[in-house]
């Protein structure tokens, strides 16, 4: 009875509508309609082939009359709801499945494997959260889902299984006619932990088209559940060194090259942190986690200048169903100072005050918020925006980038790409200088090294170190890229970049940096090249030749393709991951 009221309550959103053509598929649909909503209402052992049909084409010609009805074969366990009983949570360790201790509070028992007496591998809080069915509560499958799902999403985890055990033994051994009054189901969740540790080693070689050349490397190791909260610690260093021939060094770091080094100390916690009883509500469609990070880096620019700076976020994370994730941050401290400088670097500090400010000494709170959307997965397309805005006490910073791929084999995508930031300033105020857009490298114009135009038609008349000097307050760029399949593993790829950075003030220190319409076109960066892409699948190691066809600046030659000859407008860049 119960089942029919059911039926006809939600007849509603039914799929068989009156005058639509028939359809044996939406007749399975229907089945697996009707089949989750009294799944979600208690019945367990309720499956879509309980639902039978009855047909009549007599009675109207063309027309075919249709009765939903249960099956007359159901069994007595699926025509009756459920309610959950207690709750056995088992947690194993990655390389034993051994039991050393367990407890039991009230109607919930946990055991474990590995610990210490008293002390579980995994606190019950951890679980707790995601607990969405209590003792008593109808059984609901879509709860179920999102309940492997969330601790499935905690990353601690190499394998979640979550059982539900009938009271009554005549329904664990299948016998389900037998069975006429068990109403209950206790919950058995298993978990096996994954290894504790896992590291990453990354290693590269730049060479810039400025003639910098230098390696780079960086290491990062996590910690999973490291305070046995299901929370992830993660500490990462890394440094770079560049050098060139024959620069002019001068200063305190005479004999001394480019270099960075930086580190980071992660913590993220896979949940909300900071909204008490509210993120029960705020979680249970969404995928939560919360970071704290702290990062520093120090950088000595050679016959330059040296600076050291800190910084510390806060950030939320969460992901409502499988294509929408936000991320805010609330506060974000960054602290620049600088520790040396040059003569030729104070020289140009005082010719560029702009610049100067950007630089000097500064700490900057912030406040942050992303937005990124992707296109649920189809056969050809998939399309990617992402949203992210930055407000400090001195600007405001907006970023939005465009992603489409077009699926023409089974391997083989045509991907383009868009991006455009501003940053508006209060006042006389700028940006700092880490905050500040730049073109050109392995992810950009790939024909033009890391900032090696803009902003506009500027072009420094000594370009060795133009990371200084060319960046600018708005940014425009778009790529296309087809990717094709060679031998096995490896791909290749063709590709096509415009773009470059704009001043919105005229500076006369960067004279040709301020945005124009009316030279706009003149002022994109154009290049094409090719690449190739070694897919690994956890991995993608990537290098790319990019042909220089139109400089944004004077290059002493007229036409549009200006580049002085064909061996300088090349750009080399060996990088990892694909560059959008």
């Amino acid at each position: 009875m119960f089942i029919r009221v059911s039926i006809r309550d939600n007849m509603s959103e039914t799929l068989l509508k009156k005058d639509a053509p028939f359809s044996v598929p939406t007749l399975s649909d229907e089945r697996e309609r009707l089949s989750s909503l009294l799944r979600n209402r208690g019945h367990y052992y309720f499956r879509s082939d309980h639902i039978a049909y009855r047909a009549d084409t007599l009675q109207r010609p063309q027309h075919v009359q249709l009765q939903v009805t249960p099956s007359p074969t159901m069994s007595n366990a699926a025509k009756r709801p459920f309610h959950i009983g207690n709750t056995r949570i088992t947690v194993l360790k990655y390389n034993t499945r051994e039991l050393t201790d367990s407890f039991k509070i009230r109607n919930m028992s946990m055991r474990w494997s590995g610990g210490g007496k008293r002390k579980p591998s995994l606190r019950l809080v951890a679980f707790y959260r995601y607990l969405y069915q209590k003792k008593g509560d109808l059984y609901c499958q879509d709860l179920h889902n999102l309940m492997q799902s969330k601790l499935s999403g905690m990353g601690v985890f190499s394998s979640v299984q979550i059982n539900y055990v009938p009271r009554d033994t005549a329904l664990r051994h299948g016998n389900y006619d037998a069975a006429r009054f068990c109403d209950t189901l206790d919950v058995d969740i298993q978990c096996t932990l994954d290894k504790p540790y896992d590291s990453e080693f990354e290693a590269k070689i730049t060479n810039k088209t400025n003639g910098l050349l230098g390696p780079g490397l960086s290491y990062s190791i996590n910690k999973r559940n490291a305070f046995r909260g299901a929370e992830t610690l993660t500490l990462g260093v890394n440094g770079s060194y560049e050098w060139q021939t024959g620069a002019n060094m001068q200063g305190d770091n005479t004999g001394i090259n480019s270099w960075e080094l930086g580190g980071n100390l992660n913590l993220t916690y896979p949940r909300f942190i900071f909204f008490g009883n509210l993120w029960r509500r705020l979680s249970l469609r969404t995928q939560a986690s919360t970071l704290f990070k702290l990062d520093t880096k120090w950088i000595n620019r050679a016959g330059y200048y040296g600076s050291i700076s800190a910084g510390a976020r806060i950030k939320w994370t969460f992901q409502k169903g499988e294509n929408i994730i936000h991320e805010l941050t609330p506060i974000h401290l960054e602290y620049n100072h600088l520790l040396s400088t040059t003569e030729r670097f104070d020289k140009l500090m005082t010719e560029n005050p702009a610049l100067y400010e950007s630089l000097r000494d500064k700490l900057v709170p912030s406040l942050e918020y992303g937005f990124t959307w992707t296109s649920p997965k189809v056969k050809r397309h998939q399309d990617r925006i992402s949203l992210f805005t930055k407000q400090a006490i001195q600007f405001q910073k907006y970023t939005a980038e465009y992603s489409h791929m077009i699926r023409l084999t089974a391997k083989s995508q045509l991907v383009l790409h868009g991006m455009l930031g501003f940053i508006w300033n209060y006042g006389d105020k700028t940006a700092p200088y880490a905050d500040l857009f730049a073109s050109g490298g392995a992810n950009s114009i790939r024909a033009f090294g890391v900032r090696g135009i803009g902003p506009g038609s500027y072009h420094p008349a000594n370009s060795s170190y133009s990371y200084l000097d060319q960046v600018g307050n708005l940014r425009f760029e778009c790529n296309a890229e087809y990717r094709f399949p060679l031998v096995g593993n490896l791909f290749g790829a063709v590709f096509v970049d415009a773009g470059n950075v704009w001043l919105t003030k005229d500076d006369p220190a960067r004279p040709g940096g301020r945005f124009s319409w009316e030279n706009l076109g003149q002022e994109l960066a154009l290049g094409t090249g090719a690449g190739l892409r070694y897919d690994l699948e956890f991995l993608v190691i990537r290098f790319d030749l990019g042909i220089g066809i139109h400089a944004p600046y004077d290059t002493g030659k007229n036409g549009y393709y200006n580049m002085p000859s064909f061996g300088k407008s090349l750009g080399y860049h060996f990088a990892v991951g694909y560059p959008f």
